[in-house]
Parts: structure tokens; C-alpha cells; sequence
């Protein structure tokens, strides 16, 4: 019997969404156990309208489900990276595609040194803010989440900047629970971080951030538990030495690639989304990360955490390579004291 999960359930409260005009939720999605399901249902549920924001598009199955939707009528828009960080071309065969089935294409604004967004808004009911890109490697071996969210405030403003950002116009933020890089999200993180009383659990496929690195190192030596998963091996880092000195715990987990961008705080509220915890993330790039307190997605992200952390050690070597990791997702600081390929 196959250990992944039916997600007709999904499918069904989808549909439900999409048609319902009071139903407020948010709804988690974990990777890569779910596979391509919920965003191929997703997809095809639409009735009129599909927006995606997307950094890496390189999923032949993904790419074929946008260009059906066209073809079945449904208006179709792709605001995309068009020069990924070190993979240059990496998304030209993707939006050759989409241009040749007359899907509408857009670059992202010179403002940002890369839109590195990962959401869908459809129908103007939900959204689904990702912490992945569209590519193999995500539904292979990638831990990934995404959060399905209909709170009409939070989807009017992220269709706004949408439409700004396509516009390569400037667009004012200003939702409590939407974190946007470049425009607030240093402030809003450092201040997430600090209303934790006991807690905090991070996914992090990097910190290169001194600001975040410093606030964490103040919160450990405050008394504030803190457990780190990640791939990175971050040992040769003197701020991460200082963090663990601090008592910060970090977990190199082999049995995941962590891409996760999440921080937990006592257990109680999470903020997941594209947003790395680096400088160029935070100040450079058009990222979008959501706050959420939903039991439901609480209980499922610690027990995903807790799950991911039995299988973790504390910094032994990690072999990266081999990974099918295409598209690079973290872009580096300027002086980085390790090199890493994002994505």
C-alpha cells in the first residue's frame, strides 16, 4: 500500500473554496508528500483566473497544467524570473512555452534584483503562498511547505501588488500578517522573532542575515529555546558559532534537502513563504511570506518538525551534490562567509 497521503479530501475542499464566499481558512501543504496534487487541482478547479508568481518553472507537468487551463478557456498570467540567480536560461524554455500557447508573460521590475515570489492567486478566493518552486527537484527529495489562504484582506492586497509588480509599478504594503521583501520585512521578522516567551523552530535552507542572526543570538541567551533544521552545513560560520554558543541547536537533516523558508514561535503562529534569512532576501529581492495561527496548520507543521528533527543530526558533513537541485534559491551576500547555491 502507498504511504502517500489521498488528497481527494483536498480536491473537495478546494472546490469548495473556490465556489464559497464566506468559508475564511487556511490550509497547509507539506512537500514533498503531497506531490503535484493540490497545486495540479488547484489549477484545474479554477474557474476564470490563475496569477502565478514564480522564481523557478522548470516542471514539465506543471508547465503542461498552465497551458491546459489556457486552452480551456481560463486567463492565464506569468510574472517570472527571467535570469535566475546562476541558471540564467534555466526558465527560458518554460516561458517559450507559455508565450507560444499565448499565456501572458511578464519580467519582473528592475527595482527587485530578482523576484524570487512563489504564489498562485486564483479566481480572486486564494491564494497559495509557496516555499518552492515548480521544478522536479521540488516533489522529489525537497522539504516544502505552502499555505492555501482566503482571507479576503490578505488576497486584496497580494492581487495588488500583483498587479503592480507586472505593472513594474511601486505599490504600498501594509497587512499585518503579510511579510514583504523588499519593502518591511526585516522589521517584521525581527519583531516575530522577539514576541516569542519560549520558543522557536526555524527551517532554514540559509542564515546569512547578521541583523536575524544577532536578534536570534539575544533571544538564545535570553532563555528562548531554539532549534534550527537545515542542509547547510554552517559550522565554518564565527555568527553561527556564536548562535550555538548561545544554546541555538541547529540539525543537518539528510533525509530532506530543506528548502523550507518557516519560523515557528511557541508553537503558536508560523511564518512560511519565499523568504530567505539573508540580506539579499530581505532588502533585494520581491519575496512574500504569510503569518498564520491556524491550529490545524500549526499541528501539522510541529508534527512535520518534530518528524524532520528525529531524523536530523547536529553538524555532520553534507554531501549536497546529486540532489537534481536546478534552480538556485538563495542569493549570496556580497562577502558570504560560505558559498551556497540557492534556490
Amino acid at each position: 500500500m502507498s504511504s502517500r497521503p489521498s488528497y481527494r479530501h483536498f480536491f473537495r475542499f478546494l472546490l469548495f473554496l473556490l465556489i464559497s464566499e464566506t468559508a475564511f481558512a487556511d490550509t497547509l501543504i507539506v512537500e514533498p508528500d503531497a506531490g503535484r496534487a493540490p497545486i495540479l487541482a488547484a489549477l484545474q478547479q479554477a474557474q476564470t483566473d490563475i496569477d502565478l508568481a514564480i522564481y523557478g518553472l522548470t516542471d514539465p507537468q506543471c508547465i503542461h497544467a498552465l497551458i491546459d487551463e489556457k486552452n480551456n478557456g481560463k486567463n492565464v498570467r506569468v510574472l517570472i524570473e527571467s535570469k535566475p540567480y546562476k541558471n540564467e536560461t534555466e526558465n527560458a524554455p518554460a516561458m517559450k512555452r507559455l508565450q507560444a500557447a499565448h499565456i501572458d508573460v511578464q519580467s519582473p521590475d528592475p527595482l527587485f534584483r530578482l523576484i524570487h515570489q512563489k504564489t498562485f492567486l486564483i479566481d480572486h478566493h486564494l491564494a497559495i503562498i509557496m516555499t518552492f518552486n515548480l521544478t522536479k527537484a521540488t516533489f522529489k527529495k525537497e522539504r516544502n511547505f505552502a499555505l492555501v489562504i482566503t482571507d479576503p484582506e490578505e488576497l486584496q492586497e497580494i492581487e495588488r501588488v500583483y498587479a503592480s509588480d507586472w505593472a513594474h509599478q511601486k505599490v504600498t504594503v501594509h497587512h499585518p500578517y503579510l511579510i514583504w521583501s523588499p519593502d518591511n520585512s526585516r522589521d517584521k521578522i525581527v519583531r516575530f522573532l522577539r514576541s516569542a516567551k519560549q520558543d522557536i523552530k526555524i527551517y532554514a535552507q540559509s542564515i546569512m542575515d547578521t541583523p536575524l542572526l544577532d536578534t536570534l543570538t539575544k533571544l538564545a541567551n535570553s532563555g528562548i529555546k531554539i532549534d534550527i533544521i537545515s542542509s547547510t552545513d554552517f559550522s565554518h560560520d564565527k555568527r553561527i558559532t556564536r548562535l550555538q554558543k548561545a544554546g541555538a541547536i541547529i540539525h543537518l537533516n539528510h533525509h530532506y534537502i530543506i528548502h523550507a523558508k518557516v519560523i515557528m514561535i511557541d508553537g503558536e503562529k508560523a511564518m512560511l513563504g519565499s523568504t530567505n534569512l539573508t540580506r539579499p532576501s530581505i532588502e533585494e529581492n520581491r519575496e512574500l511570506s504569510v503569518i498564520t495561527s491556524d491550529p490545524f496548520v500549526m499541528n501539522s507543521l510541529l508534527n512535520t518538525f518534530q518528524k524532520d528533527l528525529q531524523e536530523s543530526g547536529i553538524h555532520p558533513d553534507l554531501d549536497m551534490s546529486g540532489t537534481g537541485h536546478h534552480i538556485n534559491d538563495v542569493t549570496p551576500n556580497k562577502n558570504p562567509v560560505f558559498s551556497l547555491s540557492p534556490s
